[in-house]
């Protein structure tokens, strides 16, 4: 999702705190550009912010992977069936910092899922037998914390499509983080077809473990 034109959408939270809660920054009225990425290749949302900053803020914040970014977007906030977007990302990285006068820079902030941070720092050395859905769904929750199913305003999320795979099977993963297991695990899922076409990916709602068969079938969500 890319807000090509701030009329276009309502943003009714853009912050920035610190994992403890001590900062924390409205950067409404200072960011240039915002885009929001979901990609089905991809196990992770992320994403890039541009500031400019008048006020020293990128000093202050430091930027050492401690940071978060709370983002919610709303299409029509007079429609509550209408399209919204909800998340908390951590921020892992800034550049294109440019100096525009004496007191003022401009600079990009990129961010991605919580979960892509956890994943970055273990590694599975473990066993699994069942089905590759089984093994997703245990990789999510023993590694990576998340649920199966979680609430958000009312709404729930947690694991927005996740289609049974055919066949029990064993695996053995040997020194892999959670996400690269999981592509792995992915590779070999085969759909109740018989075709070895499992894709697994994020979006606002949750993870998503689903045959592009499947996918192809549905009916857009937005036109």
């Amino acid at each position: 999702m890319s807000i090509l034109q701030s009329t276009q959408f309502d943003i009714q939270t853009l912050a920035i705190t610190t994992r403890d809660g001590r900062l924390g920054f409205d950067v409404r009225s200072v960011f240039e550009e915002l885009n929001i990425y979901d990609n089905i290749m991809m196990p992770c949302m992320s994403g890039s912010i541009v500031l400019r900053d008048a006020s020293g803020f990128a000093t202050k914040m430091q930027f050492d992977g401690s940071e978060y970014i709370e983002i919610n977007i709303v299409k029509d906030i007079h429609n509550p069936d209408g399209m919204f977007f909800r998340k908390r990302f951590v921020i892992y990285k800034l550049t294109d910092r440019k100096e525009l006068n004496q007191k003022s820079e401009i600079y990009t902030l990129h961010f991605v899922s919580e979960e892509y941070i956890l994943s970055e720092q273990k590694k599975i050395r473990q066993s699994y037998v069942g089905t590759h859905y089984d093994m997703v769904v245990k990789i999510l929750n023993d590694h990576l914390m998340v649920p199966n199913e979680t609430i958000i305003d009312g709404s729930k999320s947690g694991f927005a499509n996740f289609e049974p795979s055919k066949g029990n099977h064993q695996m053995v993963i040997s020194n892999q983080s959670p996400f690269d297991a999981i592509k792995i695990i992915t590779k070999r899922a085969i759909s109740n077809s018989g075709t070895p076409d499992y894709l697994f990916w994020q979006t606002q709602l949750g993870y998503n473990f689903m045959s592009l068969g499947t996918l192809l079938s549905y009916d857009p969500f937005y036109k």
